[in-house]
């Protein structure tokens, strides 16, 4: 095992308790979110994986909010915070734009991340169930990872990469309240390990 870090996924504690015995959802792992697929973590943040427990509890019908605390081992990330990585993104993302024009096909549209009402939204529409719905991002990781494959023959089980959310700590600030770290595991049973599900309030 290489670096780990420590990481926080929160949701339905029924679910998690699951999860700890190592039985995964593939539905949850198969969503277009911004990393691509996988089961989400938040790095060394539970307060970010409580937030997101309490308003999945709070949708669902009044279940009980929990955290899945783990280890992840990132010997095998694509890290979109270094630009290694997010070079191949951007010529993933050219790539496709040729083939698109190529073979006369729509670009997939993707709100671009923007400030609402003092708090910065991503995957806006409208109406807020679109929030989050990163079709765009979620197909260049997904490419990108199959061009670090070709063309370096490198295979990876997480990716990596930082989000801005919420608002600023201040007026003018470049510091947001809800900016974290976010982990997508592709292959949880293979590089997790040391997992604890928990109840929260």
């Amino acid at each position: 095992m290489g670096r780990t870090v420590t990481g926080y996924h929160g949701g339905l504690y029924e679910d998690l308790v699951l999860m700890a015995d190592g039985q995964f959802d593939n539905r949850e792992r198969g969503k277009s979110r911004w990393l691509g697929q996988g089961l989400y973590f938040f790095e060394h943040n539970m307060d970010m994986a409580l937030y997101y427990a309490r308003g999945r509890a709070s949708s669902g019908g009044g279940k009980t909010p929990g955290v899945l605390k783990a280890e992840i081992d990132l010997t095998a990330c694509f890290d979109v915070t270094t630009q290694a990585w997010q070079e191949i993104v951007r010529e993933a993302y050219q790539i496709y734009l040729d083939e698109c024009l190529r073979d006369n096909i729509e670009v997939v549209d993707q709100k671009a991340l923007e400030v609402l009402h003092g708090q910065v939204r991503a995957g806006y529409h409208g109406i807020w169930k679109s929030y989050g719905k990163n079709s765009l991002d979620y197909s260049m990781i997904e490419r990108a990872i199959v061009l670090a494959r070709e063309q370096r023959g490198l295979t990876f089980d997480t990716v990596r990469g930082a989000f801005i959310e919420w608002g600023p700590l201040y007026t003018s600030s470049w510091l947001y309240a809800g900016a974290h770290v976010a982990v997508a595991v592709r292959n949880p049973p293979e590089r997790l390990s040391k997992m604890q599900a928990f109840e929260v309030s």
